[in-house]
Parts: structure tokens; C-alpha cells; sequence
């Protein structure tokens, strides 16, 4: 990133203080805090302290002081440095079969918080990176999906099962979260497929 910054803007420093909450926007909920530490240790698993300097970088350091529009001079809240396992956030065993752990979600879904909604999805969407067949991953994670596919076969099973699309949409809302419209993953989507294919 900081030679990207200087190809482009050789007399300009990038400061670190520039990066604070420039990926989640000021979420700082222990699913978005789970959602990075995966993604940094995917790229760096061996070093734990080059992981907390990019999660400070994003998320705030408890101990400075930070100045918002918003929220005027705030510190942020500690930041976890623990990586959580999916199968201890969705309360199942790291071998649980895919139905179980499907059914496990969506009990917990069910009576989750909205914060709570968002580390079960994460949890979810770990799970099914891991553990599904190659072929979903690629279908899954791959850089292009074609949306407009997708929506066509999904409006085909909805057609199919005679949902509507406020039905469609209040399933999706009471599984993922009420603003699942505007925070669904890949996975989700497809998840939501799966889900139409298989009824």
C-alpha cells in the first residue's frame, strides 16, 4: 500500500493516522475485528506484532486520543487481538456435518442482536470456506460473479416457490441482520441460493 501511495503521490507522505477506519468505516464490532484478522493472517501468519500494528492502524489504539466530525475527541474502544474459531462462535463442534451447523446458525440467528448477527455471519462464512467442496469455494469466492445471473435464477426459485419478494426480503433481513441489504457477503447470496434451490 505505501508504494502504491508513493508511485502515485511521490511528494506526498502517507501518514498512518490516514488509515484509521478506512476499511470498516467505524465499525468496530468484534465481527469486523474478526473479518481483518483473518485477512491479515492470510497474508502474514507468523508475525502476531506486524498483525497488530495494522489492526491499530484500522481500528484505534484505546490509549490515543482521535478526533471526529461526528463524535468530536473519543477514544476507541480496545481492540481484540484473539482470533475467535467458527465453530465456538456458532457453539458446535469443529466437526459438525454441514446440516448441523447450518441448523446450530440459524437457531442462534434467530435471537441474535444485530452485532451478534454480524460475528454469527462471519462465523458462518468462515465455516463454508473451510469446509465446503473446492467446487462451491471457487463458485463462491471467485473475482467476477455474474449478478445478474444470480438474480435470475434466484427470482426463478422464488417464482418457483411462490415467495414474494418482501417475503424474500424478510427471510433475508431475519437470517443475516436488518441491514442485510446493504452488508450481505458473497457467500450469503449464494448461501440464500442453496437455500431456495434445495426447498
Amino acid at each position: 500500500m505505501w508504494a502504491l501511495w508513493s508511485k502515485r503521490y511521490s511528494d506526498t507522505i502517507l501518514c498512518n493516522d490516514w488509515l484509521y477506519q478506512a476499511v470498516f468505516r467505524g465499525d468496530t464490532s468484534i465481527a469486523a475485528q474478526q473479518q481483518f484478522l483473518s485477512y491479515l493472517y492470510s497474508f502474514n501468519p507468523q508475525s502476531s506484532k506486524w498483525v497488530s500494528f495494522h489492526m491499530e492502524l484500522e481500528f484505534g489504539h484505546p490509549n490515543r486520543v482521535y478526533k471526529s466530525k461526528s463524535k468530536g475527541r473519543y477514544s476507541p474502544p480496545p481492540v481484540s487481538h484473539e482470533r475467535l474459531n467458527w465453530w465456538e462462535v456458532l457453539q458446535v463442534s469443529s466437526s459438525a456435518t454441514p446440516e448441523y451447523v447450518k441448523t446450530a446458525y440459524s437457531k442462534l440467528a434467530s435471537i441474535a442482536e444485530e452485532d451478534e448477527i454480524k460475528l454469527l455471519n462471519w462465523a458462518y462464512d468462515e465455516f463454508r470456506g473451510e469446509r465446503l467442496p473446492r467446487s462451491n469455494q471457487e463458485y463462491a469466492f471467485c473475482e467476477i460473479i455474474d449478478w445478474n445471473d444470480i438474480i435470475a435464477e434466484i427470482d426463478l426459485h422464488l417464482a418457483r416457490l411462490g415467495w414474494s419478494i418482501d417475503r424474500a426480503r424478510a427471510y433475508l433481513m431475519r437470517t443475516y441482520g436488518v441491514k442485510s441489504r446493504l452488508h450481505l457477503t458473497d457467500c450469503q447470496i449464494l448461501s440464500f441460493l442453496e437455500y431456495l434451490k434445495a426447498q
